[in-house]
């Protein structure tokens, strides 16, 4: 994660580490590193890493309506194409790049990314502030709009959960107006 990260958790009260996930329409990418020199990366790929950053890519799922995340782990290789055409909800990258540039390819103008590990979601754009467009009226709204949904449901979806035991119940809105429908 950047260096914000130990600000995040001492003031948004998170004991385990952050991570950030992207998705983009019907698919979700999630890496055990980022933003590390690509030379450091076999280094800090742990056994325990890959767990925790599985574990939370489930949690962070199931908080956003998928009953029984179907996730990939892709090695130094990736499986994008796979699951591109549906065989997977998600995939775990070993760093950065790798799943970063897939689902900028896939979906530039909707990707989300999302804060996971935190008591409540962090949504953004994906592809961030675009300060050298901004006041020219031509930036596209479409990934600001799909942060917001993803947000407002996994919100709705944890006060849901709640109120109601741990039942969890098809919110309906925005999972399916975001193409998102598999529970």
């Amino acid at each position: 994660m950047t260096t914000r990260s130990p600000f995040r958790r001492r003031w948004l009260g998170s004991k385990a580490p952050p991570a950030s996930s992207t998705s983009s329409i019907n698919l979700w990418n999630a890496r055990v590193t980022s933003h590390v020199p690509l030379a450091e990366v076999p280094a800090r790929l742990t056994k325990e890493r890959i767990l925790r950053a599985l574990q939370l890519t489930d949690a962070c799922m199931r908080s956003a309506g998928f009953a029984c995340p179907r996730i990939a782990v892709a090695g130094l290789s990736t499986v994008f194409l796979r699951a591109k055409s549906g065989a997977f909800d998600a995939v775990l990258t070993m760093y950065h790049d790798q799943g970063q540039i897939a689902m900028k390819l896939m979906g530039f103008d909707r990707g989300v990314t999302l804060l996971g590990g935190f008591p409540f979601p962090i949504c953004t754009p994906a592809h961030g502030t675009a300060y050298d467009i901004a006041g020219k009226g031509i930036a596209s709204v479409g990934a600001t709009r799909a942060a917001l949904l993803l947000a407002a449901e996994m919100a709705v979806r944890r006060r849901r959960l709640a109120f109601t035991g741990g039942t969890d119940e098809r919110i309906p809105g925005a999972a399916a107006e975001r193409g998102r429908g598999q529970q």
